[in-house]
């Protein structure tokens, strides 16, 4: 798809090279779409991307506005990252693609870019590869996967690493991320800390909130759990369910609502049966984003429970909602919540001081609000995307030719 635009030669042309893109919904579609948004207005933006056996009219999610950038689409056929073997030898095959590198190639030889933004090293490394052959300024994005955690071989963070070293600089999602890989010293002066941003739109409404409990069956007096993430393993929502059974002991008003989808949905699904917790609980599925407003205006308490996150941009999303936050400290999330400063935090995998922290911001509502507005701030200030696209700008700018 090729959207018609004035020709403007003294903008700089930048390629975004990315493994994943809109039609999926995630942290690292959404991410990119926001910041290149933003940057369109200021340079010619051309993102090549895997297609998703969709139309150019399809390929915006429900509530995406489509954005005044070029799109390369690539059939992802050749990928080494789903290459037979790779975990039977412990990622010892670098997981590149291929197809992905022909693209960036292709593309690169029709618009002569000033600088690149390749995100993710795995599978993106030949891509950067073929960039840096060409003498491409490359800003490499390490967004999430590439992160050595669950679902990643001992052998990855090797390949991550030399990718990196052909970059010209790196951008890290949080100072986790970057930690896990090198130190400072690794790679002084060529790196920087970029978080992703969150925007909530506030509903004040109350008719549609109302519609919403209605819709959800929740009782108009009941107090709203909200948590929203893949329903993966990593998530870990057994605990919060295992948590809200705990809390059920005390209080009967207390409702969750889980959003999203995944591989354990029913695993999930079958547990609150078990807990006996399964009246309590519902199962909302995937959230539109012109939903998301709604569900955040609906809920009382943020939950999130995940032992592995890079970033947690639903994190950053109920902070700029302006909801009370329960989190377990674990990996990235610390960055985004200090203690009774902008959210509640509880070790991770302990379901009994998961269900104190709801019930203290239950009770205690002045502290609740308290801690809603300042991390509201916190969002405000740290974490809009204008404020995320403006430092991806100035990194872009510094490193193209």
């Amino acid at each position: 798809m090729t959207v018609e635009r004035e020709d403007k030669p003294s903008r700089k042309v930048v390629l975004v090279a990315t493994p994943t893109f809109f039609p999926v919904m995630g942290g690292a579609e959404r991410g990119i779409y926001e910041i290149y948004r933003r940057l369109s207005e200021r340079f010619d933006i051309h993102i090549v991307a895997p297609r998703f056996d969709q139309s150019d009219a399809t390929i915006w999610p429900k509530g995406i506005e489509p954005a005044d950038f070029t799109l390369h689409w690539y059939d992802d056929r050749v990928n080494l990252l789903r290459l037979r073997g790779q975990r039977l030898l412990l990622g010892a095959i670098p997981p590149f693609s291929i197809s992905m590198m022909r693209a960036v190639d292709h593309v690169t030889d029709a618009i002569k870019p000033d600088v690149a933004n390749v995100h993710f090293a795995i599978p993106s490394g030949l891509a950067v590869h073929a960039l840096r052959q060409r003498t491409i300024p490359i800003v490499l994005s390490l967004i999430g996967r590439d992160t050595p955690g669950p679902g990643s071989l001992p052998l990855w963070r090797h390949h991550v690493r030399q990718v990196a070293r052909m970059a010209s600089f790196t951008v890290f999602i949080s100072q986790y991320s970057q930690k896990l890989l090198w130190s400072s010293s690794d790679q002084a002066g060529r790196f920087a800390v970029i978080p992703y941003g969150a925007q909530v739109c506030h509903i004040q409404d109350k008719t549609v909130t109302a519609d919403l409990r209605h819709r959800l069956g929740i009782p108009a007096n009941a107090t709203i759990l909200f948590a929203l993430q893949r329903i993966e393993k990593v998530k870990r929502l057994d605990v919060v369910l295992e948590g809200l059974r705990l809390i059920l002991q005390s209080r009967k008003d207390v409702f969750l609502v889980i959003g999203g989808t995944g591989s354990e949905a029913e695993r999930l699904q079958h547990l609150a049966v078990r807990l006996d917790v399964n009246p309590q609980v519902v199962f909302a599925g995937f959230i539109a984003e012109n939903d998301l407003p709604s569900y955040f205006a609906l809920a009382d308490i943020f939950i999130f429970h995940s032992t592995f996150e890079t970033f947690g941009v639903v994190v950053a999303e109920a902070m700029a909602a302006g909801k009370p936050i329960v989190v377990a400290d674990d990996t990235a999330v610390s960055e985004l919540i200090v203690h009774k400063e902008s959210g509640w935090v509880v070790p991770p995998l302990r379901p009994d001081l998961l269900a104190n922290g709801i019930l203290t911001l239950i009770s205690d509502q002045p502290l609740a609000h308290q801690l809603a507005i300042s991390a509201s701030l916190v969002a405000a200030r740290e974490l809009s995307w204008d404020r995320v696209s403006e430092q991806y700008a100035e990194v872009i700018i510094a490193n193209s030719r």
